[in-house]
């Protein structure tokens, strides 16, 4: 073997890395939550042995995204690839953002889509103002209820900098392995689960890391 190159896997470990269990995660953002996950992906396959299929959102409100989840999760099975191994869990990961106004006399998008989650066993994770709340509490206590836009210039602030330039990108030097310290902040906001609603600032961000543990735990029985 030429020096440097790396040894052929066996095909025993081959088969143990495709029979990672997976968990799909959909998100109403197209770029700071796909770039979140993508930036802590490897150590959650590495810690919990789980592999995380994210699909970012193009134009989406909370609705579009549960329905990207049933999509999604109908597509693996009805592979015939993959057919054998399903999503294990699905998430929706959206923001209440201007989502949460009634249309009409009808419940508002955000309600409508954790309705629809609800029916479809489809796990709706909301962050209050914003995703970005949660990136905050991996750096420091964060407890002002905001708006979108000043939430924005807070996370590009010299003491916080987790975005460039009040835009969307998570900056190169960004905390990602403190999910445990991010998670202990967030629930200290009150431990808001799945499909439902928390007060300004919270997220229900902290329940997929518990989903990640609990999915661990069951591997290891097995």
């Amino acid at each position: 073997m030429a020096k440097g190159a790396r040894r052929p896997q066996s095909p025993k470990r081959q088969l143990q890395q495709e029979r990672h269990i997976k968990i799909l995660i959909c998100t109403e953002g197209a770029v700071t939550e796909p770039q979140y996950f993508e930036g802590i992906s490897k150590s959650i396959q590495e810690l919990y042995h789980v592999a995380l299929d994210v699909i970012p959102g193009q134009h989406s409100d909370p609705v579009r995204v549960v329905k990207k989840c049933m999509e999604k999760r109908e597509e693996r099975e009805n592979s015939k690839k993959n057919q054998d191994f399903p999503y294990v869990r699905c998430f929706a990961v959206v923001d209440v953002d201007h989502w949460d106004t009634p249309i009409k006399g009808k419940p508002s998008r955000l309600r409508q889509a954790i309705e629809l989650a609800e029916e479809n066993d489809i796990n709706v994770l909301v962050s209050n103002i914003k995703f970005e709340v949660w990136l905050l509490w991996h750096k420091n206590t964060y407890d002002k209820s905001l708006d979108s836009n000043s939430l924005d210039r807070h996370c590009s602030n010299k003491d916080n900098k987790i975005l460039k330039d009040e835009g969307k990108t998570i900056v190169p030097d960004f905390p990602f392995q403190n999910w445990e310290e991010a998670c202990k902040r967030a629930n200290q906001h009150g431990r808001v689960k799945a499909n439902s609603i928390g007060r300004n600032p919270s997220s229900a961000l902290p329940r997929l890391f518990e989903a990640l543990e609990a999915l661990a735990a069951e591997q290891q029985q097995q």
